[in-house]
């Protein structure tokens, strides 16, 4: 399983940068929420971490995804860019958009969210990333429906990636493990490790025995 640590948990990002890629991470983790007139939150900082070897993970929370923002991803280093599917005002549209991006990219839903309202859109897809908590809120607490949605997804879908993110501990990652989740999103939780912070991750990333 890969590790994607979110930044924006600390109000000094870029030094965080630092401690997550000395201590192992896979991903760098990056929210953009929609504030007023559909401008994305600090989405000017995306290029603040090109210094760092460390891929990013993106995720958009918000009504549409225009070409330019767009044209801005495709020149950062984001390889995983996930779009918040309940957000969307036209699906269609910000979809189409999308495909504009050079890697790929894949919907954000939350566990609630009927999967039938993204089938249209599966086979333009390359992961689907689950929300286990509020979208956009740090610190959040996991949603213990999250594991039926990840067995439904997995059902409906069984050769789309799963990613999940929000509430993510120690325990609960050993079971998304199990359940063939491919990337975990660590916030709050690798922010509340900082003293420990590489043992912890080690232990987040050791393979799963089989017996």
């Amino acid at each position: 399983m890969k590790i994607s640590g979110s930044l924006f948990v600390s109000k000094t990002p870029v030094e965080y940068a630092r401690d997550l890629k000395e201590a192992g991470v896979d991903y760098f983790h990056l929210d953009f929420a929609e504030k007023e007139k559909n401008k994305l939150s600090r989405f000017e900082k995306i290029n603040d971490f090109d210094e760092f070897d460390i891929p990013l993970d993106v995720h958009l929370i918000c009504s549409k995804v225009n070409k330019k923002v767009i044209k801005k991803l495709n020149n950062s280093k984001t390889e995983i860019l996930s779009v918040q599917y309940e957000n969307l005002i036209d699906a269609n549209e910000t979809i189409e958009n999308l495909r504009e991006f050079k890697k790929g990219f894949g919907l954000a839903v939350s566990p609630n969210t009927n999967l039938e309202l993204i089938l249209p859109y599966t086979h333009l897809i390359n992961h689907i990333l689950l929300m286990c908590s509020t979208p956009g809120v740090s610190g959040a607490k996991f949603l213990e429906n999250s594991f039926s949605t990840i067995e439904q997804i997995r059902k409906q879908f069984p050769n789309i990636p799963i990613y999940v993110d929000g509430g993510i501990n120690n325990d609960i990652c050993d079971t998304m493990r199990v359940k063939d989740v491919s990337l975990s999103v660590f916030g709050s939780y690798l922010y509340n490790n900082i003293d420990n912070l590489q043992q912890t991750i080690t232990r987040l990333k050791k393979p799963l025995i089989k017996t």
